[in-house]
């Protein structure tokens, strides 16, 4: 949920109505909220306090649809050379974000050193994926004589990802586990080699939707280049236009990605998996049955998602992603100078609010990359 204040400006417009729409899948949602009092207590005014758990928690599960993502991608324009990736594609598999201030000079420098550390490095990796998330200034185009790339790139229009996960710096990285979770966020420019070291220790705990295009015959390669770099629906539509093998790619892509709402929905009925992981699982699996709504799987996920709501473990983190998801969203409006006062307010109040779970673990992340510790 966003952070509840007594100044009404300092809410969005959305906010200062009282009035939010949230959907996710079958459910829809309306929650009335006198502005600036918290949802706990706008609640414990319209409805018995036995029923306002129940309506919360399905709000928090109706709202965290929009952001199961670890870098969110709702304004991020991908460029037409690049994939548009999907759950499938990147569940999984390990994920290097390279958010950079293009129009800064510096900030151009680091694009060219990953540009060749990461976006030309993993040719036929279904272990990893890396993007180029540029704000400001232009996303460069490759040139013919270039090197090909494998990184997904894209703009941020609204030039907020970047500060919202490192604050004032013109470069940043986000590396994301195979199981789904954020392990790193910093700044770029420190030890490379020790960096991809790191990364490249991740890959032994992937389980990606394809592991091997050697499976597929080499007639698909216009097809494979897409599913490479995570784009699962271009790559299925250009399988289905490529006769009797593109028609078994799309239907070998259709057996894993059960496979995949497979791994996620018994890491949900876990109880003794970790809540943080939990977490991740319920947010991908909502994304995956969303892309395959036909999958043989659909019937137990739909049963493990519906377990959510008597999970309370689960619902303080889906309360904490809520919050660190209203943060981000709020970064998005903020001018640069006044980018540090926001953290500072933010931060500190899911560490305080959520201590112990995996957004408070992201919060505290973020804080030493905007080095608001020192």
């Amino acid at each position: 949920m966003r952070a509840w204040t007594s100044d009404p400006q300092a809410l969005p417009a959305y906010g200062r109505s009282g009035v939010r729409f949230c959907t996710h899948t079958n459910v829809l949602a309306l929650l009335i909220v006198p502005c600036c009092q918290p949802p706990e207590a706008a609640l414990t005014t319209l409805f018995p306090e036995s029923c306002m758990r129940s309506l919360l928690l399905l709000t928090l599960i109706a709202l965290s649809a929009a952001g199961a993502e670890s870098v969110p991608f709702e304004t991020i324009s991908w460029a037409a050379d690049s994939g548009s990736p999907t759950a499938a594609g990147l569940a999984r598999r390990v994920q290097v974000y390279f958010l950079i201030n293009l129009e800064d000079p510096a900030g151009m420098q680091l694009y060219w050193n990953v540009r060749g550390g990461y976006g030309q490095r993993y040719s036929s990796s279904y272990t990893i994926q890396c993007f180029l998330i540029g704000s400001r200034g232009q996303l460069p185009n490759r040139n013919e004589t270039d090197p090909p790339e494998y990184w997904d790139k894209g703009f941020d229009s609204g030039s907020g990802v970047l500060p919202a996960f490192a604050g004032d710096a013109t470069g940043a990285m986000v590396v994301v586990d195979g199981s789904g979770k954020i392990t790193m966020i910093t700044r770029l420019g420190g030890n490379a080699d020790a960096e991809r070291k790191g990364i490249e220790a991740l890959f032994k705990e992937t389980q990606p939707l394809i592991d091997n295009e050697g499976m597929f015959p080499l007639s698909l390669k216009n097809a494979i280049k897409w599913l490479r770099i995570g784009d699962v629906n271009r790559a299925m539509k250009e399988g289905q236009k490529l006769g009797g093998d593109g028609q078994n790619m799309v239907k070998t892509i259709g057996e894993q990605s059960n496979r995949l709402i497979e791994l996620d929905t018994k890491v949900l009925n876990d109880p003794a998996s970790p809540v943080s992981t939990r977490l991740v699982s319920y947010l991908r699996l909502g994304s995956l049955l969303d892309e395959f709504p036909s999958a043989p799987a659909h019937v137990n996920a739909g049963k493990a998602l519906k377990s959510v709501k008597t999970d309370k473990q689960l619902s303080t983190e889906l309360e904490g992603w809520n919050m660190l998801q209203e943060y981000f969203r709020g970064m998005k409006r903020i001018q640069a100078k006044k980018v540090t006062e926001v953290q500072q307010e933010w931060l500190p109040m899911i560490n305080a609010k959520f201590s112990g779970t995996y957004a408070a673990e992201i919060a505290t992340m973020i804080k030493h990359a905007s080095r608001l510790d020192k």
